[in-house]
């Protein structure tokens, strides 16, 4: 039906049982709790968010995935509800306590991230790098769609790119500005470390490289070149 929820459904419950499958681990005294939170990471979280790239999330959705997360959180940490009722903790105290454990809204945005940035400096006549042009002519039905997974990328993208002086990512997600910045990998992973942690440096924007286009493949520029 074009909507996610079953795949949403079915990462929740491969990462419930990941869950039960450690609980013995979680339960242990001895192990710090970086240590546990690595392996939440390692291990539950990317159960739950595999092949998150490609979802059009919409609030509802976000907010099933934070439930989740922080419900096992609760459990590791050995939180019951009527305490966060009774002492007023706030999610971020629980995820304070949990080893400063960043939102799933993050984790997200920051796999699309890295995915589109790999996507973006790949061959450029490899067909998912074509896709990041492709367009079609049909029409769309009357009202509202569904929303798409490039509106979810996009807003992916304005969150990584919000905080860099001089990128401005448009509402219709136009390469003008951020697909030059992705082609330069150490920019693309320093605006990823501030998204992940704001409390690192803002990278500045890479030159652009006038010369490079991205709708002239490499076929295409070598039949110019050579005319």
């Amino acid at each position: 039906n074009g909507r996610d929820d079953h795949a949403i459904d079915t990462r929740i419950a491969a990462a419930s049982r990941a869950m039960g499958a450690l609980k013995g681990f979680f339960s242990r005294r001895e192990i710090d709790i970086h240590s546990k939170r690595l392996i939440f990471e390692a291990i539950i979280i990317n159960l739950l968010l595999w092949g998150c790239e490609s979802w059009a999330l919409r609030k509802d959705h976000i907010l099933k995935l934070e439930r989740f997360m922080n419900r096992q959180i609760r459990r590791i940490l050995k939180i019951n509800v009527w305490q966060v009722k009774d002492e007023h903790i706030t999610v971020e105290q629980l995820r304070g306590q949990f080893d400063n454990i960043i939102s799933v809204r993050t984790m997200i945005d920051v796999r699309r991230a890295r995915f589109i940035g790999k996507i973006a400096r790949d061959d450029v006549d490899s067909p998912h790098r074509e896709m990041l042009i492709a367009f079609v002519h049909n029409t769309r039905n009357v009202g509202r769609p569904l929303l798409s997974t490039k509106e979810s990328t996009l807003h992916s993208l304005q969150r990584l790119l919000e905080p860099i002086q001089g990128i401005y990512v448009d509402h219709l997600g136009s390469l003008n500005e951020w697909y030059f910045s992705a082609l330069d990998p150490g920019f693309w992973k320093l605006a990823i470390a501030h998204l992940r942690d704001p409390s690192q440096p803002v990278p500045e924007k890479p030159n652009r490289d006038a010369s490079f286009h991205p709708r002239r493949s490499r076929r295409r520029r070598g039949r110019s070149d050579s005319s």
